[in-house]
């Protein structure tokens, strides 16, 4: 009976192994259909806030809601696409004048030049050979094909989830040992309502964050504010380090501008982070989840080795799903302590 209670045991750690090899080898692939789940989870809990105002089918439901999905992006896009895109091709020109002028500025001051070597080269630097720009294009074009082709893939594993996710929860549960299938629902629940939770504090964040910037940047008269303000919304989505990437361009904007403009631009971002920090922040986490900042800003940098922008942008989320995993199984299955405070809203 020990043999093969042993050999058992080395059959499963292999198994688990392997898995986790496997893993690591569709990292990036994982990470995306965990984004097709998170937008499964939106559509699903969006559709049944639809069913208490319209006596229609979890499926009607799921179909209307991204459908107003689809329509409120391709309105959106019809409305400021020209703009957005006019602004952004301006700051694409913007930009390597803006380096130049910064490499100039940083001359008067050796010291603080030498430590920002290694983020802003020299001006000569900023013009490419042709033949490197082309290689160049020939990489984004085939990278946006192929994340819009697993995104596709994504939206089309949410919808189907969205349309039926009793039926991905049974099979799941069917994984476990009976003795444990009742902790593993708890789990489930946990944490699609921690996901929940965590992706409206995320919407509400990027919308608050890209209007209060769009709207100052614009009282200045900071040319792009309407780019700038996106970017910035866009970028809060990712906590922490997001909204620092956000300021590099308005920054190099307003060093065309002259140093008065830096220095008002980045009153505007700094303030827009107080505001977030000292006010939104603490109003939203009366409902939202809770993650601490250290653990936060040090997953992101690990999934950002591991996996790329992908990692960065879904490193909170796995996190939470990760806390709450732990504190279920671990913390108050094996170890019995059901006092422990978790991430879910109170």
């Amino acid at each position: 009976m020990r043999k093969l209670t042993g050999w058992s045991l080395g059959v499963a750690l292999l198994l688990t192994a392997g898995a986790l090899y496997l893993l690591w080898l569709v990292r990036v692939v994982a990470l995306v259909l965990f984004g097709g789940i998170l937008l499964a989870l939106f559509l699903h809990r969006t559709a049944r806030l639809v069913r208490r105002l319209l006596p229609i089918s979890d499926t009607l439901a799921v179909l209307l809601v991204l459908a107003l999905l689809l329509a409120v992006l391709a309105g959106s896009g019809s409305l400021f696409a020209a703009t957005i895109i006019l602004q952004f091709e301006e700051l694409a020109h913007i930009v390597p004048e803006a380096l130049i002028r910064a490499s100039a500025a940083l001359e008067r001051f050796p010291a603080l030049q030498r430590q920002l070597e290694f983020f802003l080269p020299s001006s000569g630097s900023y013009i490419a050979p042709a033949h490197q720009v082309a290689a160049g294009l020939r990489g984004a074009v085939s990278t946006t094909s192929w994340v819009v082709g697993i995104g596709f893939l994504a939206v089309i594993l949410a919808l189907y989830t969205a349309l039926n996710p009793g039926l991905y929860v049974r099979g799941l549960l069917h994984l476990v040992p009976p003795p444990l299938r009742g902790r593993a629902l708890l789990a489930v629940q946990r944490s699609t309502s921690v996901l929940w939770w965590w992706m409206l504090g995320r919407a509400a964040t990027m919308l608050i964050i890209g209007t209060l910037t769009t709207v100052s940047l614009w009282l200045l008269h900071i040319p792009l504010a309407g780019s700038l303000g996106l970017l910035a919304g866009l970028f809060s989505f990712v906590p922490y380090i997001g909204p620092i990437l956000a300021s590099v361009p308005a920054v190099l904007v307003g060093f065309t501008q002259g140093p008065g403009v830096v220095i008002l631009v980045l009153a505007v971002y700094i303030g827009v982070q107080f505001i977030e920090g000292n006010i939104l922040t603490p109003v939203l986490e009366r409902r939202m989840i809770r993650l601490p900042p250290s653990l936060a800003v040090s997953m992101q940098l690990i999934a950002g080795v591991l996996a790329g922008p992908v990692g960065v942008m879904l490193a909170s989320p796995l996190t939470a799903l990760a806390i709450v995993l732990t504190q279920t199984f671990y913390v108050e299955g094996m170890l019995g302590d059901e006092t422990a405070q978790g991430l879910a809203p109170q």
